[in-house]
């Protein structure tokens, strides 16, 4: 479960991927629009967290993350 803190720090996103690798950045990048979506919906959670990875192929730059999860709001 991931709780959602709706005061976003001020924290830029280049320093917040600086000296990461290409998996880390999707990671934390996929989280973030995640919980930028639960944040709209007043979600005070996301459970149910998964994700899946395609890796690049050779002759392909790209690396693909899906993330998904189920946002709740606790009475």
């Amino acid at each position: 479960m991931i709780l959602i803190n709706r005061q976003i720090g001020k924290v830029l996103l280049s320093e917040a991927l600086e000296g990461k690798n290409d998996l880390d950045k999707a990671f934390y990048i996929s989280l973030m629009e995640l919980k930028a979506k639960a944040i709209i919906l007043k979600a005070d959670a996301i459970i149910e967290l998964s994700h899946g990875i395609e890796l690049p192929t050779p002759g392909s730059q790209f690396l693909q993350m899906q993330m998904y999860g189920t946002a709740v709001k606790f009475k």
